[in-house]
């Protein structure tokens, strides 16, 4: 498997990861409604439309990898160690606006690998693999414990730091 594919795989595997984590963090902040569900894609979508869209998208890859390893484990601690917080709107906030960033990240991920390959099939193939993959496996793994899938993001976010950006600037439009 050639580097570029990897990558690809690996963003994919921690978007997927990344939802079902957040969306657990949200199920402990708030409790369980499916309702929920809808709104953490849909913040997720918001993210991903600021990524894509928004003028400040140059070099951001490790910028955007770092925000969200950050968010995610500011999610982790808070929702599973500060009681006090439990059903307030401070912990709902934290976990959608670390939904909002892996969103943002994925809208700029997409359209920079795009526009970097110039073949959206080609991107959109491994990555999809790849978030199918980390979705089901850190599904799974709730069924043992999420201390496996908080670990699961958390590595794979790590694992993502050692790819470097393309050296190819991004063209503006």
């Amino acid at each position: 498997m050639k580097k570029s594919t990897q990558e690809l795989f690996l963003t994919g595997f921690l978007f997927g990861s990344a939802q079902v984590g957040t969306y657990f963090h949200l199920l402990l902040a708030e409790g369980g409604a499916s309702i929920l569900y809808f709104l953490l894609i849909l913040v997720w979508l918001l993210g991903s439309l600021a990524g894509m869209f928004l003028p400040f998208k140059k070099e951001l890859g490790t910028t955007y990898k770092l925000v969200c390893l950050l968010l995610f484990a500011l999610s982790v601690i808070v929702c599973e160690f500060v009681q006090s917080l439990f059903f307030s709107c401070w912990m709902t906030f934290i976990v959608l606006l670390c939904a909002f960033s892996f969103g943002a990240y994925a809208g700029w991920f997409l359209q920079s690998r795009v526009e970097r390959y110039k073949d959206a099939g080609f991107v959109l193939l491994y990555e999809n693999n790849g978030f199918t993959l980390g979705y089901f496996t850190s599904a799974a793994l709730l069924f043992l414990s999420s201390d496996f899938t908080n670990a699961l993001v958390l590595v794979s976010g790590c694992l993502l730091l050692f790819y470097p950006e393309p050296g190819q600037k991004i063209q503006e439009q």
